[in-house]
């Protein structure tokens, strides 16, 4: 998750949709007072690399602590972290809370957005890094909650709050439009496309959607009824719908 001042940009970070590098091609447009939330330690070392600035100005101030302490925050001081203010998946009822009206209504506010059947993929080989989740159709319908999860970055109260949503599949096309609306973000793409975080857990055959699904029909329709804004709003296709 970004602000960046200058720019007035608020940069939403969703879930499976190449968000860390998009973020950090994002970096490069940071100032000084603009707020960055942390990345993975690997993520972080590119970051380092290519010189631009790291997490800031997302902490909250340790009286916090003892006027509104969190759940959140006391998860992070078992873990030895400092409590944070903003986060990277925070949702945009927090953002706007924490920035107010002024800066919220003012401000761009940013996301990605990815196919649904494709997202769910892509969750699904991610948690499998972590050893043997089950078959896809079953791991499905036991993780409903997390197939529609990056809706608590675009919708605040079932409004949705996203004034430009680049699209995954057409991150070229629609990172240029950006580009074009804030041209002090020249060159976003081009670094962008340089960047391959948190990569390598999908395999390279036998995992497409269309794989997937092909075995796994009711864990199609449940997407089709938990993400039907998604759906209509981008034109997206189940992947058995030409099958």
């Amino acid at each position: 998750m970004i602000i960046l001042h200058d720019e007035r940009v608020i940069f939403l970070k969703t879930r499976k949709v190449a968000g860390t590098s998009f973020e950090i091609a994002l970096s490069r447009f940071a100032g000084s007072s603009d707020v960055i939330t942390p990345i993975e330690k690997d993520d972080e070392a590119i970051r380092r690399s290519k010189g631009y600035r790291g997490p800031q100005n997302y902490r909250k101030p340790l009286w916090s602590l003892f006027l509104q302490p969190t759940r959140r925050d006391f998860r992070g001081l078992s873990r030895g972290k400092l409590p944070a203010r903003f986060f990277p998946h925070i949702s945009a009822k927090e953002v706007r809370y924490l920035v107010g009206p002024r800066i919220w209504n003012s401000y761009t506010k940013l996301s990605i957005i990815r196919d649904p059947w494709d997202y769910a993929v892509s969750s699904y080989f991610w948690a499998k890094r972590h050893g043997d989740c089950g078959e896809f159709d079953t791991w499905c319908r036991s993780n409903e909650h997390l197939l529609a999860a990056n809706k608590r970055q675009y919708f605040i109260d079932n409004e949705y709050v996203i004034d430009i949503m680049v699209r995954y599949e057409h991150f070229d096309e629609d990172m240029r439009a950006l580009e074009r609306e804030k041209p002090n973000l020249s060159g976003l793409f081009e670094d962008f496309s340089t960047i391959q975080a948190k990569g390598g857990w999908r395999p390279r055959t036998g995992a497409t959607a269309r794989d997937l699904f092909g075995s796994a029909p009711q864990a199609a329709e449940l997407i089709r009824d938990r993400c039907a804004f998604e759906i209509s709003t981008f034109g997206y296709q189940s992947p058995l719908q030409s099958v």
